[in-house]
């Protein structure tokens, strides 16, 4: 065979293998995507079986043109059919999500200005209602093994339903369904709760992380300050207002948070703002290798994490790699103790230190932690 046809063929082969990958993949993703769906919302059981009349459709009309025209037009047909299947398919996903999220905010909506007719200027309460009521509703699967969580288990080939893709990552197509869905964990209930009060009562919100308790929880900003509404586990009874949080919490809780941060900035703490004390920590890795020139000085590329003490649930609270300085820095709780495991793996040493920080009562403190070759 000629040189250049077989490179023609190869080339050709590798177009068809992509187009087969992207097109083929993405209509059947979207049709798998459909069905996951479809176990939650009824408008997805029809969906699919729509998906489906489509997909018949778009293979026995390219095949009828196949069978009576030309050997140019059958390629072009079948080409141009399962394309417009494929885009079809990603919008008729992405419109039914966006059907579906409008449902419950207006629903929801309803029941906020339903509230404030009643109780005019009453927003917080109005908004502490919604959330009751979509509590109700929100499907919890803490501890339950294999749990099908649409939002977690949609299955798509990457990059096959850019469309469907985009809406998810950049349109906020995945908050919608997570609003939509109504079910999960603490990570589900508050990142659909923040987004749904959001639309509804159009107040700021954010989701709180914490390091200590394996945890999430949803805030709103209403009459000037910041108001816990963590209604499956912190603040079942009511809202409570950021100062006032560290005293209103159960005790359990309270004694094991050793950080808390927003989503929008892991870096800044709220632990002050929650009504904690908190301490910023430097941590320098001192090299404790006397036949090394540089035993005595401060090693950079050094990972450190920092551990609480009679915390099995989430004892890891801070973690991170010292700088060129040798330095790591954080800020924790500092009415909780923490180990300190300093660690640095090459090819030709393994370095370990161990260090306990207990007692702190100032709030900046510096610790030196002792690494040398172990093994």
């Amino acid at each position: 065979m000629d040189t250049s046809k077989l490179k023609k063929c190869i080339l050709y082969g590798i177009l068809i293998l992509i187009f087969l990958y992207f097109v083929i993949g993405g209509v059947i993703s979207s049709i798998l995507i459909s069905s996951t769906l479809s176990s939650i919302f009824f408008s997805f059981q029809i969906l699919t079986i729509i998906n489906l009349i489509i997909l018949i459709v778009s293979i026995v009309i390219p095949l009828y043109v196949f069978k009576n025209s030309e050997n140019k037009t059958k390629g072009i047909a079948v080409i141009l059919s399962l394309l417009c299947v494929w885009l079809l398919l990603q919008l008729l996903i992405v419109g039914g999500l966006q059907f579906e999220y409008n449902k419950v905010i207006d629903n929801y909506s309803n029941t906020y200005q339903q509230f404030l007719i009643s109780n005019p200027n009453d927003y917080l309460n109005a908004s502490w209602n919604l959330t009751q009521k979509y509590y109700a509703g929100f499907d919890g699967t803490y501890n339950i093994i294999g749990a099908n969580i649409p939002s977690r288990n949609l299955p798509y080939f990457p990059y096959s339903d850019p469309i469907f893709e985009y809406d998810m990552n950049s349109m906020g197509g995945f908050q919608r369904l997570l609003v939509a869905q109504q079910e999960g964990n603490c990570g589900e209930f508050s990142l659909s709760i923040t987004n749904l009060l959001n639309d509804s009562t159009h107040y700021p919100t954010r989701v709180i992380y914490f390091e200590g308790i394996d945890h999430m929880m949803p805030e709103i900003y209403i009459n000037s300050q910041w108001w816990a509404f963590d209604i499956d586990y912190l603040t079942p009874n009511g809202p409570i207002s950021t100062y006032n949080f560290s005293k209103n919490i159960p005790e359990d809780a309270r004694n094991d948070i050793a950080y808390i941060y927003s989503s929008s900035d892991r870096e800044s703490s709220l632990l002050k703002e929650h009504g904690f004390n908190e301490t910023n920590i430097t941590i320098a890795t001192i090299l404790n290798m006397p036949a090394n020139p540089s035993s005595g000085s401060a090693m950079p590329g050094v990972t450190v994490q920092l551990f609480t003490l009679n915390n099995s649930d989430d004892p890891l609270v801070s973690k991170g790699v010292t700088d060129q300085n040798g330095m790591y820095s954080t800020i924790l709780n500092s009415d909780k103790d923490y180990w300190i495991f300093a660690t640095y793996y090459s090819y030709t040493q393994n370095l370990v230190g161990l260090a306990d920080l207990s007692n702190i009562t100032s709030k900046n403190l510096s610790i030196n932690v002792s690494i040398t070759n172990y093994g």
